[in-house]
């Protein structure tokens, strides 16, 4: 299966309802991985660690201030086979 084949999609995990949930995105935009999770932009809120720490997305952000560091981390996408916590409101 190629990177490709996986883009936009959840390679793994499974997204709870309540609670968080731990997925891995098979790489993509955020809107991609915003449909991946079936979440909705408006309830969705995603985090990755980097360097230790945790950077999140809040897709409903109105303040472009609250997602700078998801964007400073992935300027180009998603990459391939990124884990994150998810959590679905």
């Amino acid at each position: 299966v190629t990177d490709s084949a996986l883009r936009g999609r959840l390679v793994s995990g499974v997204v709870q309802t309540q609670g968080l949930g731990l997925v891995m995105f098979g790489g993509g935009t955020n809107a991609e991985l915003v449909t991946a999770t079936a979440c909705g932009t408006t309830s969705a809120t995603f985090w990755v660690t980097v360097g230790g720490r945790f950077v999140g997305y809040i897709p409903a952000a109105l303040v472009p201030q609250v997602n700078a560091e998801w964007d400073a981390t992935f300027p180009g996408g998603i990459p391939a086979n990124t884990p994150m916590l998810v959590r679905c409101r």
